[in-house]
């Protein structure tokens, strides 16, 4: 998906619209480097550890989550449907059907996590 590069402090806006609202997301962790891949669906939060957390379901205590600390990102990107409006592509298909937006955070060990929102 292109998307644009954004601030630390746009980023904290987005995401506390996500939490303020409940809103359904998909969160992953991925780390292209090994492999590794994580994806779960559930509402963002604050975590314990003053990050992000996606959880599936809150009043769940062995739910599914993910959960990072997007202070710590050296790179965070956002992208709409209005960035692949013009994109012919499976993965631009896939978010025009599922995802309304989605925020990317980048860190330095080469690792990575996002957030998106899944369309109602």
């Amino acid at each position: 998906m292109p998307s644009s590069q954004i601030s630390h402090s746009e980023a904290k806006d987005l995401l506390h619209k996500l939490i303020t609202e409940s809103t359904k997301v998909q969160g992953v962790l991925f780390n292209p480097k090994n492999g590794f891949k994580a994806f779960v669906s559930g509402t963002a939060h604050v975590s314990p550890e003053g990050g992000v957390a996606v959880i599936e379901r809150k009043d769940d205590p062995r739910s599914s989550m993910v959960s990072f600390d997007p202070s710590k990102a050296v790179a965070i990107r956002y992208g709409d449907d209005r960035a692949i409006r013009e994109q012919d592509s499976v993965a631009a298909d896939v978010f025009r059907r599922e995802f309304a937006s989605g925020l990317t955070f980048l860190f330095a060990d080469g690792s990575g996590a996002a957030i998106f929102e899944i369309k109602s």
